[in-house]
């Protein structure tokens, strides 16, 4: 059975988007919280659901986790029947190596 592991830099990425969000309104980010939940629970299912990212080798992935007008995006590696969660961004939110360029 399909496993998910959380690194730490995803456990912090879940809370500062919720500490972003309940800024705003709370009920908001526990509903954002609440849907990143279960969309990763639906990933545990189907590992390689998600789409390979650009340049990257076929293990590494994303998997789309639609709120709102936005989505959350979940970077993953699957390791054997384990999906390990690298990170965890908005839609609107630049990722690392876009800032590089």
């Amino acid at each position: 059975m399909p496993h998910i592991v959380w690194s730490p830099e995803a456990l912090d990425d879940l809370v500062r988007l919720h500490s972003f969000l309940a800024e705003h309104n709370e009920d908001v980010a526990e509903r954002a919280m609440g849907t990143i939940r279960k969309g990763v629970r639906l990933l545990g299912r189907f590992l390689l659901s998600g789409r390979t990212q650009p340049k990257q080798d076929s293990l590494k992935r994303e998997w789309v986790i639609r709120f709102g007008p936005g989505a959350y995006i979940v970077d993953y590696e699957v390791v054997e029947d384990t999906a390990v969660i690298g990170s965890v961004r908005h839609s609107r939110e630049q990722r690392d190596e876009q800032l590089d360029q």
